[in-house]
């Protein structure tokens, strides 16, 4: 909404600066003396500035809205012609009488070069005698006037319509993303509590541990998923605290690997979260107790590019396997065509039974 009241403010300027031209320009077609301006003149000539003024604003405030945006057009026109003609004889009834001089037509020529028996021609015009070429003129003009309001209130109405829909579509992101966040956190803690509940079962220790580790992580989750943005240390630290967390219940079968490479010291931001079902993923269905497994854990940065890779063994789920909806992936895709649309690429499939994953975020620090 703060760009439309920018908008507004700009258009009246704008309509500020031309009417201020238009009233003004009488000054320009007045001949100087060394008496100085004669005002009467000025204001003889203000007729038609003020007509033009009264039809405009007439069109942008009530007829265009009330009658042209709902295509009623006959009326619109027919109120229109009505008053075109009705402020044409005002306005030469009011120069003939008021002022007993002559129009501003008649005193400047308009092309030295159109034929004189042009402006010669002459029509009795509600009982003045008028150049037919003047009349012509004069309904061109309010003719231009009346479209001039019509496009411009139909303009502003489509950039206040257009921003209404970004503010809105905004919102609803916004509102999505916000949703998208507090379905991670239950989640995320699903599978980590189902891990822990099974560290229980066969060493207290660890299990008390692992409580102590997710206390870390549950304060990640908590304090930064609110925030639009977290550095990326505080993400990789975030990353590590779980492989940490999952290392516990891992056998000798599974080879684990988490290399970095990021600039120290960074100024790095990137959107919370946004890689953890990626590794619950890997957790979850990489590995085996009774089969050699593996998880490789890449994270990289350099020239505004993020690039995070990820591979694991691949166990494909039997029919009878009820576990995971595929929940956690939906949510990377979704977030990061929320978050960055256009500025990322997201490869994934299984390549020599090996599952991997390849996200690669441009990013401005």
């Amino acid at each position: 909404m703060k760009s439309i009241r920018i908008s507004n403010l700009a258009e009246g300027g704008i309509h500020a600066a031309i009417w201020t031209f238009l009233f003004a320009s009488p000054l320009l077609f007045l001949e100087r003396s060394s008496e100085g301006i004669d005002w009467s003149h000025v204001l003889h000539h203000t007729g038609w500035p003020l007509a033009l003024f009264f039809l405009f604003y007439m069109n942008y405030l009530l007829l265009v809205p009330r009658y042209f945006l709902k295509s009623k057009h006959i009326p619109f026109v027919l109120i229109n012609l009505a008053f075109m003609v009705f402020l044409s004889v005002a306005i030469v009834q009011w120069e003939e009488q008021a002022f007993q001089a002559p129009r501003l037509s008649e005193i400047i020529p308009i092309g030295p070069n159109r034929s004189q028996s042009v402006y010669s021609m002459t029509v009795n015009y509600f009982g003045t005698e008028l150049p037919i070429f003047s009349i012509v003129r004069d309904y061109l003009m309010m003719m231009l006037c009346v479209v001039l309001a019509a496009t411009t209130y139909t303009g502003k109405k489509w950039r206040e319509e257009l921003e209404a829909r970004k503010e809105a579509e905004l919102g609803k992101t916004e509102a999505e993303l916000i949703n998208l966040r507090n379905q991670i956190n239950p989640h995320f803690l699903l599978n980590t509590l189902n891990n822990i509940y099974a560290l229980i079962l066969f060493d207290q220790e660890k299990a008390q541990n692992a409580v102590g580790d997710l206390s870390k992580l549950l304060r990640h989750v908590l304090y930064d998923n609110s925030q639009s943005e977290v550095t990326l240390d505080s993400e990789i630290a975030f990353l590590e605290n779980y492989i940490d967390l999952m290392k516990i219940r891992l056998t000798d079968n599974t080879e684990l690997t988490f290399t970095k490479e990021i600039p120290i010291p960074n100024n790095v931001k990137v959107a919370p979260l946004l890689f953890i079902s990626l590794l619950e993923n890997a957790f979850k269905h990489g590995v085996r107790t009774s089969e050699k497994s593996f998880i490789h854990i890449h994270i990289g940065y350099e020239n505004k590019l993020l690039h995070f890779q990820i591979e694991n063994s691949n166990f494909p789920k039997n029919r009878d396997d009820k576990s995971g909806s595929g929940i956690g992936l939906e949510q990377v895709q979704r977030r990061l065509d929320l978050i960055y649309p256009g500025h990322y690429t997201w490869e994934k499939g299984v390549r020599d039974n090996t599952y991997y994953s390849i996200i690669k975020l441009q990013l401005n620090p």
